[in-house]
């Protein structure tokens, strides 16, 4: 039996080229493949991460709106059920506020859940969280806890909503301390007086020649000042551009001044006050808190005096014009002269002008209360303090234009003002009682510490979340 010859020829050598390049190529592919669904995953990782990482950043954003939306609603009295707060159920005396609907996120939504301990003390207590949901994610949570304090209402020497302008060459504005003494040019004058208006414009406060031992604040704009003027402190250097120091001059004041509100009166009407009179009268009855309130229709005299012999509250429908070379409003020296002076007119008070002289001017204030409503169709105030006509106290009348204008050798005021607008004429000396600055409001709270709280909730560690109502079910 013959054997077949194997005729199958040997594989030519560009074939088994061609071969191992497809093999390459296809192991390639695979390694390409495998690369980029590891790159593919890596960048959606990456993605989420960053996602995650702006929504981070939005927590925030929604937990300190809520301590925003507390803190209105504590200094405006709204923390009711008509805007939302309902009481806490675990016997706190707590108020509690959620927003659940209506914030919705470019990938999600948003929730803010708001707790207010101690509603009603002078340190409430805010805590805000916000939650970020994003669908097929872990939900996201920032804490924020505020505790908050009554504000200080005259933490300036001039606050205004409008201009405050020096005209004239001799106009001083500085500091004292009434705890140390009346105001010295050597041995009591300090350099903390700020003069300060909520306007954004260049000009809001118009220096012009007046010299400020102490410090300018705008909503934004630059202070014009003149050529003999000046913005300094105790511890500028010299040879300063202008004699503007830059380190007293800041550019992000805001304050908000709402109307003032007169006491109800419950002492008796005094009707046109035209002839000297001493308050207290024999007889008349204080209220509740111990102070005399008295309603008149106008102040209208000259070369008479008002006397003030205890805590009254004066309100007055009217004017209030005061003239005369010895015309003044006195409050006595002691422990318990204070006037209240609640004024819905003009004021011009010239003559001896308002002498306190229990050298603490908290123990004289003048409001206006003009409302800002009011406005619309009365105009504002006008407050004038001319001639040689001094004041010690304070004066709170933010819809009038107040007009101090010395004459003679100076007028003076110690003490502070909060108004619409101020302009000073002539010669003028303005001195700011540091002690103002403790003052409270009775009304309006700020922030005095604010943390985030970032521990897990029940761990008792110092930052561990608050996990009470109405944030149980969202920790």
């Amino acid at each position: 039996m013959s054997s077949r010859p194997n005729t199958r020829s040997a594989p030519s050598p560009r074939r088994t080229e061609r071969g191992s390049a497809l093999v390459a190529i296809l192991l390639i592919a695979a390694i390409a493949a495998t690369v980029a669904a590891h790159l593919l995953t890596g960048v959606v990782a990456e993605q989420r991460y960053a996602t995650r990482s702006v929504y981070q950043s939005v927590a925030m954003n929604l937990a300190e709106a809520g301590v925003e939306q507390a803190m209105w609603a504590v200094n405006n009295g709204w923390v009711d059920a008509t805007r939302g707060w309902a009481d806490a159920t675990d016997g706190s005396g707590a108020k509690v506020r959620s927003t659940t609907s209506g914030l919705a996120l470019t990938q999600g939504s948003g929730e803010i859940f708001l707790r207010l301990d101690n509603p009603a003390s002078n340190t409430p207590i805010v805590t805000a969280l916000g939650i970020v949901r994003l669908p097929g994610q872990g939900t996201i949570v920032k804490q924020l806890r505020v505790r908050l304090e009554r504000r200080s209402m005259w933490a300036n020497a001039i606050v205004a909503k409008g201009h405050v302008t020096f005209n004239g060459n001799r106009t001083t504005i500085d500091a004292y301390d009434s705890s140390v003494g009346p105001w010295h040019s050597t041995s009591n004058r300090l350099d903390k007086a700020t003069v300060a208006t909520n306007l954004a414009t260049n000009g809001g406060i118009a220096v012009n020649n007046a010299d400020v031992f102490g410090s300018i604040a705008t909503g934004g704009g630059e202070p014009l000042v003149g050529p003999n003027g000046s913005i300094l402190g105790a511890t500028s250097p010299s040879g300063l551009t202008n004699n503007i120091d830059p380190s007293n001059v800041r550019r992000d004041f805001a304050y908000n001044i709402p109307d003032a509100v007169a006491p109800t009166p419950l002492s008796g009407n005094l009707n046109a006050i035209t002839t000297s009179l001493t308050l207290p009268r024999t007889g008349d009855t204080p209220g509740p808190n111990g102070r005399y309130v008295y309603r008149a229709t106008e102040i209208d005299f000259n070369n008479q005096t008002l006397t003030i012999n205890g805590p009254v509250d004066l309100v007055v429908s009217g004017d209030v014009e005061i003239g005369g070379g010895s015309g003044a409003i006195v409050v006595n020296s002691g422990s318990s002269p204070q006037l209240g002076l609640y004024v819905a007119g003009d004021i011009s008070i010239s003559g001896s002008g308002a002498v306190n002289q229990t050298n603490s001017p908290p123990n004289m204030s003048i409001y206006g209360t003009r409302s800002l409503s009011q406005v619309a169709t009365l105009g504002r105030q006008q407050f004038d303090l001319s001639g040689n006509a001094s004041y010690s106290g304070l004066v709170y009348a933010p819809n009038a234009d107040i007009a101090l204008r010395g004459g003679g050798s100076t007028g003076r005021f110690d003490g502070a003002i909060i108004a619409y607008s101020v302009t000073f004429n002539g010669n003028y000396d303005f001195h700011y009682d540091v002690r103002l600055a403790g003052i409270q409001s009775e009304r309006y709270f700020k922030p005095s510490s604010w943390i985030e709280l970032t521990a897990g909730a029940g761990t008792g560690a110092p930052l561990a979340r608050d996990n009470r109502q109405p944030f149980a079910s969202q920790l």
